[in-house]
Formats: C-alpha cells, structure tokens, sequence
C-alpha cells in the first residue's frame, strides 16, 4: 500500500537530502517529526521561552511610588501651617513682625506674680500662597469665629504682600483648631504676650506694653522698660502689697457704691522708707484688655491728678507754725467772724465764731482760725516750707504718669491764708502723702518709691521739721480723730491720727456748688507712726443716714478706719494700748464710725 506524503513534507525532505553534511539520524529525526503533524495543518517552528516579567513591574511600582510622594510633599508643604520661610523672612523683618523677646516678670514685695511674659503661637498669611481668599476666610472662621469675614477676605485678597496678620496670641486649643484646617498658605510664629495675673488690681502702677510686648506704654512696665527686656531672668519686685492693695480698693469701691461717686483713689504709705504698699486709682481697666483702657480710665490719679485737697492743708500749715515757734497747741487765734480780704470772704463751714486754739482750729477745721495761723507765718515762709515738703515740684516716684503740681500764685498774704485750708494750691495726691508722712515721723522727709526697700535701716531722707515738732502734731492729729470731724475713722484697737478734707471742685470760672472730692488722711499707730494712708473720694452724693452730708468725716474717713483695722494685723502692727481719759483733752478710747 502506498503511502501518501503531504507536499510541504515532500519539499522539506528533499531539501534535506540535498544538504551537504547532513547525517541520516537528523533526516530521519526530521521525518519523524513531519509524520507527526496533522495533514491540512500550517507548521511554525516552536517559539523561546520569555524572560520573567517581575522587573518589569518593579519598576511601574516605583514609578508610581515617586510620582506619589511627590505629589503627597507638596500637598503637605502647602497645607500644613509652618513658621516663618525665608522667602517671607525679609518682608517680615520690615513689617516689624519678628519674634520678640521676653520680659522680666514684676512682683510684689512678697514675690507675688503681677506680670510675666507667655509664648503664644500667632497666625499670619502669605496672601499670595492663598488661592481662594473667600473659601479660606469661611473655613477660619470656623476655628476663629471672632474674626471678621471681611476682614479676612480684605487681607488675603492684597497680592501685593507676602505677610499679613490674622490672628494674635491664639491659645492652645485655637492653634491645635486652626492646624487641623489646612489652609494652605497659612503660617504660626511664636510671640510673646504680657499677662498681669491680678488683672485690674494695681493696673495703674504696673502699667501696660505694646501689643507686640516690644515696649512698655505706662507704669513700671515704661519706667523700667530698659531693664525689664535686659534682664529678662531677674524679677523686678516692688513695694506694692497685694494683700493691702486688695483691702484699699475695696474700701474705695464700697465708698463710692454707698455714696453714688464717679472715682475715687488712696494711697498708702511705709513713712519710715516711702515705700508704697498701695496705689488705688478708680475707674481703673484690665491690662490684659486693652480695649478697657480710654480717657477716663487711663489717668492715674495718684500721681498724674492735681487736686485742691481742702482743710487737710491744716496740718501743714499748724506743723509750719509750731516748727517756726510762732504758736504752740494752746494758742489763740480769732475766728470770731469772717475774714474779709482783697474782695475775698474765708468762713467756716459749721463756725464757732469765737477765739480758737490750734488745737481747737484742728479739731472743729476752722478756715477762719487756719488763716490766722498763715497771717502769723507770712507767705515767703510758707513757700519755703511748702517747697521743702515737696509740693511744688514732681513727687519724684518711679512712673512717668507723674505730674508737676499745678503753679501755686503766692505773691500776698491772702495767697497763704487761702493754701492754709487748701484752697488755690493744686497738688497730687502722691505729693500730699509724702508730705504728711514726714510731719508723722519724726520730721524727715521720704522719697516716695515704687521698688521694695531690702534695708530699711539704710534708707536715708531729708530732715523737714524739728522731731518735737512732730511728736506735738502727733497728739494734734490724734484729737482730730477723737474729738473732731475724724471721729469716724477711730479704732478702738489700732490709734489712728489725721485730718479730713472737703474741697469743692475748680471748674471753669470759679468753683462748682455741688461737686466736690472728700478726703481723708491718718496714719497709725500714731504713737509711733509706719503708716500712713489717705482716701478721696470724687463726688460723693448726701445720704438720708449722714443728714445729706458727703464730707470727708463721713465718706472717707470711715474707709480709712476699716483699712487700718484689717490691714495692721497682716502687717505686723500691734494693737495700741488703751487710753486714759483726760478732762482737759477728752482722749478716749472708742468713737462710732458709720457703719457698712
């Protein structure tokens, strides 16, 4: 039987066969190979083996990876909020905007905190890295919903800047709510912010800075502004007390509460040093809320108001008499009738109208019986010893605020006797109280300081009365207080001396009927005096329970009363022993004072 061979088959064994070389067992393999294929089927060669493709998709992968962490970086770059680039660094510098620096805290005497540096985190923008001003104003108000929309929108719209604040001083929360936004072309920087811990007690004495904690605006924080930013790790302490400073303005306030007044200030004083333990001007404002700072919050009326400060005046004007040896306690002066002078008429408020001792000038505050005494002294001595008290020239205290008293006109002798009663002479209250202080102790004069006195035994002043003349005002102050228009401010525990005053208030063209600051100073204990303090209270309204009065018997001398009562415990000031009654004197032990 034949067998059939398929074309193709036929043709490739016929080439073989012609190849030279070639050897049977690789025709007959061939053959073989042919015999196997299917007939009507195409024959192709078999193909190589492919190399693993796993490389390959190496590198697709890393290629993705890359293309990805590039993308990722810039989204992060441009999202999360950062500290200042270089890019913006010079800007920056020119807007004033670089970090600032801490300042040194302040303290009391005590080592109570009254002012520190804090960092907070600030938030500001590079306007041009923001795409869509309105969008990214929206979603900031979401975290930082005080601020303004407009606001926003205004200043990330400006193209023209690179830096632009938005936020100042955000706390930790706002900083941690702010970062999770992720708005691009937002930033942080890292300021200082000034905190008073004690808020408005004291504001007037510390003072305040600059929102941008770069310089002090007023109080200690300007007078000391040099030191406070050279030495930020050294504590400044000062005389003030808080404990004192706290009681003062308490008192005030509740004077001014019961007497419907519009201020009030007070002042207290170690006569022995002229540290001030308190400083009290109201209405006062919070330090750490600028906007509570205005016209008629900002004056510190301690130092920097000059005020007619009425018969306390009295004082000076005995003290000046019995130091010249032209009267003694017991000398008589005519207070039988007005003075009628130059077209001037002096009077008494509640007059006696007879002869009067100076004892008895003190007692009943007789004007008629004070311009007297300034007859007596004349008006170049007067001048003389006004000028050695320190009440025509700047109190000389660590604040800036402090004020020149206002020019006092002493050309005649009715210039003399109208300042007798503190009538026409302008002072500040911190001026006054020096001034007192040095009639109390001994006759030496204390520069008034703000810093805490570490020796006290090394403090040196300036001798302005005779040491008698002072031990003899001492018992003339305490009469006041026991007998006469200061009864209110007795205590049966702590002795306390000093005087009222009531003047009227200056306006222009004269003096107003109705308006007026009532004061009183005393200081205790006033055997041996260490402190001295002195409340005015600015337009005092009558009450039905003092008869309609808003003398300074009955508004400020009460407030003294219980100042020295809660203040001398904490400060170390024994009680006083008890005094005998004397006929002659009428020294006694208690006296009413109105109650709270």
């Amino acid at each position: 039987m034949t067998n059939l061979v398929h074309p193709n088959q036929q043709l490739s064994l016929q080439m073989e066969e012609d190849m030279a070389g070639s050897n049977t067992s690789n025709a007959s393999n061939a053959m073989d190979a042919a015999a196997r294929v299917p007939l009507g089927v195409a024959h192709a060669p078999p193909r190589r083996p492919r190399a693993p493709s796993s490389w390959r998709l190496m590198v697709v992968g890393v290629c993705f990876v890359g293309a990805f962490a590039i993308v990722a970086g810039k989204l992060m770059f441009n999202t999360v909020p950062r500290t200042v680039s270089p890019a913006i660094a010079a800007p920056l510098a020119k807007t004033g905007g670089l970090e600032t620096s801490p300042r040194a805290s302040i303290v009391d005497r005590n080592g109570e905190i009254l002012a520190y540096s804090l960092p907070f985190a600030s938030l500001y923008a590079n306007p041009q890295e923001v795409r869509d001003p309105v969008a990214a104003a929206k979603i900031l108000r979401q975290a930082l919903p005080q601020l303004k929309q407009a606001s926003l929108v205004k200043a990330l719209e400006n193209k023209k800047r690179e830096f632009a604040y938005l936020a100042r001083h955000l706390t930790p929360k706002q900083h941690a709510a702010v970062l999770d936004l992720g708005i691009p072309g937002l930033y942080f920087r890292d300021e200082y912010r000034r905190i008073y811990p004690r808020g408005r007690l004291a504001a007037h004495a510390i003072g305040t800075v600059q929102k941008d904690h770069r310089g002090g605006l007023s109080g200690i924080e300007a007078f000391f502004d040099a030191d406070l930013v050279s030495s930020p790790d050294l504590p400044l302490t000062l005389s003030l007390d808080m404990r004192v400073q706290n009681i003062v303005q308490e008192e005030i306030l509740h004077a001014m509460e019961r007497f419907n007044a519009i201020g009030g200030l007070g002042v207290m004083m170690d006569v022995r040093t002229g540290e001030i333990l308190a400083s009290v001007s109201l209405p006062d404002f919070d330090p750490n809320q600028m906007g509570t700072i205005d016209k008629d919050t900002q004056l510190n009326k301690v130092v920097g108001g000059r005020y007619e400060l009425g018969s306390m005046y009295k004082l000076l004007t005995s003290a000046i008499a019995l130091d010249m040896g032209l009267a003694s306690e017991t000398t008589q002066f005519d207070a039988t009738k007005p003075i009628r002078l130059h077209g001037h008429k002096i009077d008494d408020f509640r007059g006696k109208y007879k002869w009067l001792s100076m004892r008895e000038v003190l007692v009943h505050s007789s004007n008629i019986g004070a311009a007297r005494m300034a007859e007596k002294v004349g008006i170049q001595a007067m001048a003389r010893y006004f000028k050695s008290f320190g009440l025509l020239n700047k109190a000389g205290v660590e604040l800036r605020e402090s004020v020149n008293p206002l020019p006092w006109k002493h050309q005649q002798d009715l210039d003399a006797m109208t300042a007798s009663f503190g009538h026409g002479i302008s002072v500040t209250p911190l001026q006054f109280v020096t001034a007192i202080g040095a009639v109390a102790n001994g006759g030496v004069l204390h520069r008034p300081t703000m810093l805490h006195v570490s020796n006290p035994a090394a403090v040196s002043g300036q001798r302005v009365l005779a040491a008698k003349t002072s031990e003899r005002m001492r018992h003339l102050m305490r009469a006041v207080v026991v007998e006469g228009s200061g009864k209110n401010a007795n205590s049966p525990y702590y002795h306390v001396g000093g005087k009222t005053g009531t003047a009227l208030k200056a306006i222009r063209g004269g003096y107003s009927k109705d308006k007026r600051l009532s004061s009183f100073i005393g200081a205790f204990p006033i055997e041996d005096p260490r402190y001295i303090v002195m409340v005015s209270i600015d337009e005092p309204k009558g009450r039905k329970d003092t008869l309609g009065y808003a003398t300074g018997g009955w508004v400020s001398a009460p407030a003294v009363g219980n100042i020295v009562e809660r203040v001398a415990p904490m400060l170390g000031v024994p009680q006083s022993p008890r005094e005998k009654l004397n006929g002659r004197n009428s020294i006694q032990t208690v006296a009413a004072r109105v109650s709270r």
